[in-house]
């Protein structure tokens, strides 16, 4: 009896293309069950609201971390600096909610304690020594009011003791953040090379290469990657640096550093799960052959490798065309499509043409229009780390499945399939192959816009809209290619299905996150609104599953 009843479910889920009721049936529980657990996790939270407070919540990381210098054995004059510096409204995250962010504001100082800590007692207590902690009490007085004489006054002590020689510990590092907060970033990145001589000054160090590098300053670089000291700062600078130096096995070996230290694993998870619906959707179009789940991967990677000859472009236009957004209407437009749009979809094809050799000897247009998908996809799949990291998992992972994921699919498929024609017909198909590149370029370079850029303009009102009428004409581009080269494979779950299932599966362990990492019915109702308003895309995709 159980085995008929869970083949019956089996029968009805995977052949439910032909039973439409049941696949709605499906959806819904699936989405519904992940919105009621979500619920309950919230519930959960409402014994301890004050704890769902951002700013209580920075307050207690902050205490967190304090109480971890605390109990270090050494180094802990070091770190209780390094905390000093960033209670700051520039080192915390920023809130969305404007009264948040205004709140947060407010607790920095506040009544003599910064974000209710009492800096002046912590001091005392941590740093034993007189004449450092003298300089732990100059840089909290130069903190104050401007125009106050403690505050000049302390400042002025800094300096003196800053430009002694030599110079006493913590003084050049503390001069150096009062510097860069006022933004004199050449004075700041003096002092902080000079602090970078002591050797346990790591964060002075980081400190003043990333300023060298923000600058510019060429020189400063070498000098400073000529010391062993310098060769472990963030990967970041190293990498960027590496470029504006033209030193490739330094951009090479700090970019994979780099990539290694953001892997988080709920991000990783996520990045995997919004690329596997659509790598198992374009699996389904490839033969049916033994090894067909494995033979994409190659593809995949290489659109993950496409990242860093896309960071080398974007360095190389920074430094040498200067091509920057200034918020002015047409300029950035044509910064996002001869800058973004260019170097993106140049890179992604840059790397599809390792695969010509192979596709040629197949014979196969269709086979070439779905590495050139894989190729995308690979390459959103890194850039969804980068959002997810920067924005939140559960706010932006349907919104990626959805618009980024396919776009990035499709804009390389129809480019790639157009690069192999031209080949295959040695060079008879230029003109279509030209056509074909410019008009993609064209497309992402004013769809990121849109999401970019145009939505912000208060004289065009929001326009975030029309980024999914781009993604929809570029969708119909792709799938009548697909259609026309190649039909998919009978599986044992239809296409439509396959879909619809994987996308509530995904909204609803974006309600499950949300309401576990801010405990509110807000942050879950609004990944509820963002997949809301991206009903459209999904009727979009789903109809065309059905026809194909």
């Amino acid at each position: 009896m159980s085995h008929s009843f869970f083949h019956g479910w089996k029968t009805r889920l995977f052949h439910a293309s032909q039973s439409p009721p049941v696949l709605t049936r499906v959806t819904i529980s699936i989405l519904l069950g992940g919105f009621l657990i979500g619920c309950g996790i919230v519930a959960l939270h409402d014994g301890n609201t004050d704890q769902k407070n951002p700013v209580t919540l920075v307050t207690k990381r902050l205490q967190e971390r304090l109480d971890g210098i605390k109990s270090m054995d050494k180094g802990r004059e070091r770190a209780l600096a390094g905390w000093l510096q960033d209670l700051k409204l520039s080192s915390l995250p920023t809130p969305e909610d404007p009264k948040v962010a205004r709140d947060m504001a407010l607790k920095i100082i506040e009544q003599g304690k910064w974000f209710g800590f009492d800096v002046e007692g912590i001091v005392q207590q941590e740093v034993k020594e007189p004449a450092t902690q003298g300089q732990f009490k100059d840089y909290i007085l130069a903190r104050g009011e401007r125009n106050d004489p403690n505050t000049k006054a302390a400042r002025q002590r800094l300096e003196t003791a800053a430009q002694s020689t030599p110079a006493p510990a913590f003084a050049n590092e503390f001069l150096g953040d009062l510097l860069e907060v006022a933004g004199k970033t050449s004075e700041a990145m003096t002092a902080f090379r000079r602090e970078g001589e002591f050797p346990d000054a790591r964060r002075a160090r980081s400190k003043a290469f990333h300023l060298a590098v923000h600058r510019k300053d060429l020189p400063a670089m070498r000098e400073m990657l000529a010391l062993p000291a310098y060769q472990n700062v963030a990967p970041g600078d190293l990498h960027r640096a590496g470029i504006l130096l033209a030193d490739w096995g330094l951009a090479a070996i700090s970019f994979i550093r780099m990539e290694k230290q953001s892997l988080r694993p709920l991000e990783l998870i996520f990045t995997l799960l919004t690329a596997g619906l659509w790598y198992a959707v374009f699996v389904r179009f490839g033969v049916r052959e033994r090894w067909r789940w494995v033979r994409p991967l190659p593809a995949l990677l290489a659109g993950v490798a496409s990242i860093w000859p896309t960071m080398i472009l974007i360095h190389w236009e920074e430094l040498h065309l200067g091509q920057q957004e200034t918020g002015e209407f047409l300029h950035d437009l044509v910064f996002y499509v001869t800058g973004v749009g260019l170097r993106e979809e140049a890179a992604k094809l840059a790397l599809f043409a390792l695969f010509l050799p192979w596709l040629l000897r197949q014979r196969s247009p269709g086979n070439a229009l779905l590495t050139g998908a894989f190729v995308g996809l690979g390459f959103a799949m890194d850039e969804n780390r980068e959002y997810f990291h920067r924005e939140g998992v559960a706010g932006v992972a349907v919104g990626r499945l959805l618009t980024a994921n396919f776009f990035h699919a499709a804009a390389t498929g129809l480019a790639g399939h157009a690069l192999y024609e031209l080949v295959r017909t040695r060079f008879g198909m230029a003109e279509r192959f030209i056509a074909t590149f410019v008009g993609v370029v064209v497309v992402h370079g004013v769809y990121d816009w849109v999401l970019a850029a145009g939505s912000s303009l208060a004289t065009l009102g929001s326009i975030a809209m029309f980024s999914i009428i781009i993604l929809a004409l570029l969708a119909q581009q792709f799938f009548d290619r697909l259609g026309d080269l190649i039909r998919p494979q009978r599986g044992t779950i239809s296409l439509l299905g396959l879909f619809l299932v994987g996308v509530a599966f995904l909204v609803a362990s974006g309600f499950v996150l949300a309401a576990a990492q801010a405990g509110t019915l807000a942050a879950v109702s609004k990944v509820g609104t963002e997949a809301i308003s991206l009903v459209p895309i999904t009727v979009f995709y789903a109809r065309k599953f059905v026809h194909l």
